[in-house]
């Protein structure tokens, strides 16, 4: 059984998973807590060569490894309706880490010596025993193939080293905190190839987010419309998009939010009046009009945003809206390469995505696909660079004006190679009057739906 287990997830093509959930990056908080706490403290070791690395690099990717099984393990024991889930992404790690081997990508074959992998791998494939189908996850081979072949075809993407492209889809900040905790407690984290797959208990996130990079990045002359973006979201997720493309399913709960909180850095000060502007403005429409395309909006303090729609038309409606909008406005802004014009039209892009997430189209996999994927695909139709914020979640409660100056900032921190600290960028108040003047239509006298509708979800 083992064997078998292993033939799959090294070789087999993907399947849709029947029992794991969707999340972005950030879900399963708990499992992580219990990772850094995991984590072994360092022991001397020898630093001798031995086939090219030292051992010090085999044991510090052994207890990189060997950590992550073991806190599997304990939260499969508190939370045994997800056992087979946990064991799924036991069974992908063991796979991956044969691959990492297979590739030579700087993991020497004495680690098997340190963790035993047949005992783990026997462990998943019992967990696994009740499913007809085989191992409902991505094989580690395929992954690795769009990271380091797949993407090294496409001129927005080969520039960027594969270890680093793993790094597109995830927040940047929690990287950054699982790093800190993984170096406090002695183990070396750069250059392995295992750290981007451990930040979820969703074992399909790196292989989904870069079959949607790579949709992004491609035909880029293209306009973007709603089908574009539903099946965008649907790769992200890992949904099959056989059926009609539509947004947020009657079927689902009437209403979808997110979190606004400042501690856990998703809404500012300037965010935070920003947002309760747009709401007041959306509420007085709505009493005038009579509009069914939302009924609901609330601001509960600081704490959460939600909204009611009555069905999947009304949402590619405002979608359809907001998209042709920003196409008239890039169409008014023109082609011309002068720093205020790009500027500008850096700018909308940024109203689009903000507007689009809070929209929240979707039930999940909002963020990544308006806060990574979509924004960094329209950068690379205006002929700019990639971009990263420092967290994605920015966009539901930071100002337009804030978000700026983190796109500049991501844009230099990828062309620096994603260095540990990001560069400074330094705003300026009087640009961004500037180009928060350029999103205002010319009258104010007679506004179309869409112009009234400025929070639109």
């Amino acid at each position: 059984m083992p064997a078998v287990i292993a033939n799959n997830a090294f070789n087999a093509s993907p399947h849709e998973p029947t029992t794991s959930s969707t999340h972005r990056p950030g879900a399963g908080s708990g499992m992580r807590q219990q990772l850094f706490e995991a984590w072994p403290q360092s022991s001397s070791v020898s630093s001798s060569q031995g086939a090219g690395r030292t051992e010090l690099d085999i044991r510090q990717h052994s207890k990189l490894l060997d950590s992550t099984f073991r806190t599997i393990d304990a939260h499969m024991k508190q939370h045994p309706w997800k056992s087979t889930s946990h064991r799924q992404n036991a069974a992908f790690l063991v796979s991956l880490n044969e691959v990492c081997k297979q590739r030579n990508l700087g993991i020497n074959p004495a680690i098997d010596a340190h963790v035993d992998f047949a005992r783990l791998l026997k462990d998943a494939a019992n967990a696994c025993s009740d499913y007809t189908s085989k191992l409902a996850v991505p094989c580690a081979n395929e992954t690795f193939t769009i990271l380091y072949d797949e993407l090294n075809d496409n001129p927005h993407l080969q520039h960027i080293a594969p270890l680093n492209r793993a790094r597109l889809s995830i927040d940047p900040c929690r990287i950054d905190a699982v790093e800190k905790s993984l170096q406090g407690s002695g183990i070396e984290t750069k250059g392995n190839p295992l750290l981007a797959f451990l930040f979820d208990d969703e074992t399909r996130y790196q292989y989904n987010m870069k079959s949607a990079w790579k949709m992004a990045m491609e035909d880029v002359h293209e306009p973007v419309d709603c089908d574009w973006l539903i099946r965008l979201h649907d790769l992200a997720i890992g949904k099959a998009s056989d059926g009609p493309l539509e947004f947020r399913s009657t079927d689902d709960p009437p209403a979808a939010g997110f979190g606004l909180d400042k501690s856990v850095g998703n809404l500012s000060d300037k965010g935070e009046q920003e947002v309760r502007e747009y709401l007041e403005e959306g509420k007085q429409f709505h009493q005038k009009a009579n509009a069914d395309i939302a009924h609901g909006w609330g601001l509960d303090g600081t704490s959460a945003f939600f909204s009611y729609t009555t069905k999947p038309a009304d949402l590619r409606t405002v979608a359809d809206g907001r998209l042709k909008k920003y196409h008239d406005r890039i169409a008014l802004i023109g082609s011309s390469d002068d720093t205020l014009s790009v500027d500008k039209r850096i700018y909308a892009a940024i109203d689009l995505c903000q507007k689009l997430e809070r929209l929240h189209p979707f039930m999940d996999g909002n963020c990544r696909t308006f806060g990574i994927l979509l924004l960094n695909r329209l950068l690379v139709q205006q002929g700019q660079n990639l971009t990263m914020l420092d967290n994605p979640n920015k966009l539901d409660g930071y100002a337009r004006g804030e978000i700026f100056d983190l796109v500049k900032q991501g844009q230099q921190w990828i062309k620096n190679g994603f260095p540990d600290e990001r560069p400074a960028i330094a705003s300026n108040d009087d640009l961004i009057r500037e180009l928060e003047d350029s999103l205002r239509p010319a009258s104010r006298s007679a506004p179309s739906f869409e112009e009234s509708y400025t929070f639109s979800w």
